[in-house]
């Protein structure tokens, strides 16, 4: 690792801004509303196989941070909090496995200043990359026929002694 790729200096752009949560309105929504499952895509699409317990743990966090959030700290402090800590963590796994700009800021506060759209970009930069295995969050399969073949017919063994 070099000094850009630990600045973040190093690598491609994100194919789209933290703030273009306009151009894919589905993963907007579910940040925005529900971003447990979003984060869940996401982690499945970038681990390419199914990951319950990201979902789970995020939503476990969000729901005991959304409690104390709103009886000391009043609505604002949700973003301000460890599933920022724990997100942040997989956005660096998508940077590396994409070689992604650090953009624009760290990972960590990225997250920390605005979770949902963190989530909504890692999303689209997912989804703009070919899929890692077969798995299809939309339509529960890969789309594609699969042609089986029979295997070939098996030649008939014979003893080289004769009986």
């Amino acid at each position: 690792m070099d000094a850009d790729e630990i600045s973040g200096n190093g690598g491609a752009p994100w194919s789209t801004g933290l703030f273009d949560c306009s151009r894919d309105l589905r993963s907007c929504y579910l940040g925005c509303f529900c971003p447990c499952v979003l984060f869940g895509q996401n982690v499945e699409r970038l681990h390419g196989r199914p990951c319950f317990g990201p979902c789970v743990m995020h939503c476990l966090l969000g729901g005991c941070i959304v409690w104390a959030a709103y009886t000391t700290l009043g609505p604002a402090a949700f973003w301000c909090t460890p599933i920022s800590c724990y997100a942040c963590n997989y956005r660096s796994e998508l940077r590396s496995k994409f070689h992604l700009k650090a953009e624009p800021g760290g990972d960590c506060p990225t997250h920390f200043l605005c979770h949902p759209c963190a989530l909504c970009q890692e999303h689209r930069e997912l989804h703009s990359r070919p899929k890692l295995s077969g798995l299809d969050f939309y339509g529960g399969g890969t789309g594609e026929n699969v042609e089986l073949t029979a295997p070939s017919p098996v030649g008939k063994m014979e003893s080289a002694f004769s009986v």
